[in-house]
């Protein structure tokens, strides 16, 4: 070290500078070779308390909840996807939907070689249509009286005859009256319209069921209104119910 009044170099031990007397302060001393522990040792963590022991992790949950949240996404987006093969599997293009097999193609699985009602392949007219049973085509007409199994030739064949189509009656016809019957040569009115039927009477002789229809049409032309009476008989043909004929009995 050196003395701060003259610059002399003092000794280490030195009290007192030997060139000028001056007295040797102890922040010129030179530092000792001892290193001097300044850096404080590291204080251990401080003890866990039992509350912060118990106390869960805030950074778990949220991982936990972000987790979820993506399992129930892929959840979510698989459903999704499911639902849309479904729906392209069920609804074909073009609008078609998926039908049952037997009953779209048969029990062959082609097109059905089934006749249609009213179709030249048909052997009998349909009876289920909701035109071969239609009450209101007949006025004072009590169809609890009749047998029910009569009523759906009943029906759909004054429909026929209603609608002046020889075609359609014929279809009704027992074997023997079609025989008789030439559809092509009937000559439909076209100054006639067909208004409305009216129940007349009925009897049953040996199993055939005998009806007085009255039909009231209006003449286009003329605007007169008229009618005719039929007499239209029914009977049993291999268990079928059948028209077996049908006369006019007056015309006005």
């Amino acid at each position: 070290m050196f003395c701060s009044n003259c610059g002399e170099k003092l000794p280490d031990d030195a009290e007192f500078c030997p060139e000028c007397g001056d007295p040797v302060d102890d922040s010129e001393r030179a530092p000792t070779d001892e290193p001097q522990a300044e850096e404080v040792a590291a204080a251990p963590p401080p003890p866990v308390t039992p509350a912060e022991e118990a106390e869960p992790s805030r950074d778990k949950p949220k991982k936990a909840r972000s987790g979820t949240w993506c399992l129930v996404s892929c959840l979510g987006l698989l459903l999704l996807l499911g639902a849309i093969v479904i729906i392209g599997v069920a609804v074909r293009p073009g609008g078609d939907t998926q039908t049952d097999g037997a009953a779209a193609t048969g029990e062959a699985g082609g097109a059905s070689d089934a006749p249609l009602p009213f179709s030249d392949e048909a052997e009998t007219p349909s009876t289920d249509g909701a035109e071969a049973a239609d009450e209101t085509i007949v006025s004072d007409f009590d169809p609890s009286a009749v047998d029910e199994s009569l009523l759906p030739v009943f029906y759909g064949f004054l429909k026929a005859l209603g609608d002046d189509d020889p075609y359609a009656m014929e279809k009704w016809f027992a074997p023997e009256l079609q025989d008789r019957w030439d559809a092509s040569a009937y000559e439909r009115s076209t100054d006639l319209e067909h208004v409305v039927f009216v129940f007349i009477s009925r009897t049953t002789t040996d199993g055939v069921e005998s009806f007085v229809i009255s039909e009231v049409m209006d003449e286009k032309s003329t605007g007169r209104r008229g009618k005719t009476d039929w007499l239209i008989k029914f009977g049993r043909v291999d268990g079928e119910w059948r028209v077996l004929d049908i006369p006019r009995l007056n015309e006005e």
